[in-house]
């Protein structure tokens, strides 16, 4: 114990770091030369040591592309639990400094959508024609991580791509999303927090019949004008991607319109989900030329059409049908 204190006020201070910046940097050299040594690891150890020791001395290490990198998301980890920054620290290590330079030209995907927590439960009481009823007791309650927005740059990350997360969240209960979704690529900056307001929520309740009850929290508020200087904050134009998933509807519409006009060239995704149904023909009118592709299920794209009759003959319309086959128009 008393050793332990004496190492934490020597790292503590900068000259400490310093040190075992460059004691780390010879095990590292080291390591090169011994295939049983993990070099990477000392290096990785050293710089982040050394960047602490001076700030001068960071400055002229973040000069190469590939520490600056690495610094970049070692400081966007910040506020994470120790060991969870470690593991990520392992994982941008091993990217950054151990791939090989790939094509200049494979940016990130951005994903426009929601961030929200899905409360999923069941009764062992039947509904009733109207609903649930007033009093109903549930049987099981699950919480899973949930919003389309989330879930589409999740995925795309399980991928080794790398997506950049657009969205508003509440600053009550991000902290635990964040630390789910965390990964080397997946950018959060883009995610705005709002204080005092909980991330959005959706709550579903099934039946034995396998009715279910669903109700949904969308989350906390943000302006048009608020939204517009963030989305020009983000610097889209090197994207060649935009998924716009389900979100309000000036959200998706201001997002799609911002890509259109800094970044003509990307390919916009609109995948409008529950959010199909409050569309009337008027503001759809206002879509028709901010989206590449649609995406939505039967029922959406039915409504859609009902709107639209010559929906599917002007672009890229990708129907889904639960596990069967999907239609492309």
């Amino acid at each position: 114990m008393f050793l332990r204190t004496i190492f934490a006020s020597f790292v503590s201070l900068p000259i400490g770091r310093g040190v075992i910046g460059f004691i780390c940097i010879i095990l590292g050299v080291i390591g090169l030369a011994l295939p049983f040594m993990p070099g990477f690891i000392f290096f990785g150890i050293g710089i982040i040591c050394l960047a602490g020791a001076d700030p001068r001395l960071k400055k002229l290490l973040v000069k190469q592309p590939r520490i600056e990198r690495f610094m970049q998301h070692i400081d966007k980890s910040s506020g994470l639990a120790f060991t969870r920054r470690c593991k990520i620290a392992l994982q941008h290590l091993r990217r950054c400094l151990l791939a090989e330079e790939g094509p200049k030209n494979n940016k990130s995907i951005i994903v426009v959508g929601a961030l929200a927590y899905d409360q999923i439960a069941s009764t062992s009481k039947e509904f009733a024609p109207t609903g649930p009823g007033l009093n109903c007791k549930l049987a099981t309650l699950e919480e899973h991580f949930g919003g389309c927005g989330g879930n589409i740059a999740y995925g795309i990350a399980q991928h080794s791509r790398e997506a950049k997360l657009v969205s508003v969240c509440g600053e009550l209960d991000f902290h635990s999303y964040r630390t789910n979704i965390e990964s080397p690529f997946i950018d959060l900056q883009g995610v705005i927090t709002q204080l005092d307001t909980k991330c959005a929520r959706a709550f579903v309740v099934t039946d034995p019949n396998g009715e279910q009850f669903t109700a949904f929290y969308p989350g906390p508020e943000v302006s048009d004008h608020s939204w517009e200087i963030h989305l020009a904050n983000q610097d889209l134009q090197h994207s060649q991607i935009m998924v716009c998933a389900p979100y309000r509807e000036n959200l998706m519409r201001s997002s799609l319109k911002h890509m259109r006009d800094v970044n003509p060239q990307a390919l916009r995704i609109w995948c409008p989900g529950q959010y199909a149904d409050g569309l009337s023909a008027e503001s759809l009118k206002h879509f028709c030329d901010l989206w590449d592709v649609l995406i939505g299920n039967e029922h959406e794209i039915d409504h859609l059409m009902s709107l639209d009759p010559d929906l599917v003959s002007k672009k890229t319309v990708i129907v889904t049908a639960g596990p069967k086959p999907i239609k492309v128009y």
